[in-house]
């Protein structure tokens, strides 16, 4: 049996995300060196980000599957 944190079923009460893309990362790395943001901001804004983009991606495949 493998462990929980390694199964293959995805955490019911982790949120859905899209993937970290090169350009999310770089982004991450290079926002607190150009402004004064705390880091604990911009990872909050990426899971945001992402997570709406997961949802939008959702829809539209939804949406796509109806026509």
């Amino acid at each position: 049996m493998r462990h929980p944190k390694y199964s293959d079923q995805p955490d019911a009460d982790a949120p859905d995300l899209i993937r970290w893309s090169v350009q999310e990362i770089r982004r991450i790395a290079i926002r607190p060196a150009q402004r004064q943001i705390q880091p604990a901001h911009i990872i909050a804004w990426s899971l945001w980000r992402r997570a709406h983009q997961a949802a939008a991606q959702r829809s539209h495949l939804k949406r796509k599957m109806q026509l």
